[in-house]
């Protein structure tokens, strides 16, 4: 291995980038955040929430408030 590195050390420095292997941290990295994203996909689809919290409350505008109404009334036949 240390001869390796001595080889290394002569070589042009486009050589040099092309012939060193790459760091294993990049992909270990990687590998961690595919890891972390696909754990959180699975507890998103399996998780359960159970406690719900319901409240009142009133929405006041800051602006002007405009009534929408429909151009025709048109009633529900059937769904």
């Amino acid at each position: 291995m240390a001869r390796n590195k001595d080889v290394y050390e002569f070589l042009p420095a486009v050589l040099e980038v092309q012939e060193t292997p790459p760091s294993p941290l990049g992909r270990i990295i990687v590998f961690t955040i595919i890891l972390l994203f696909s754990i959180a996909v699975v507890w998103a689809c399996i998780g359960e929430v159970n406690i719900v919290a319901t409240a009142q409350g009133k929405i006041i505008p800051n602006g002007r408030v405009k009534i929408i109404q429909p151009l025709e009334i048109g009633t529900v036949r059937e769904i």
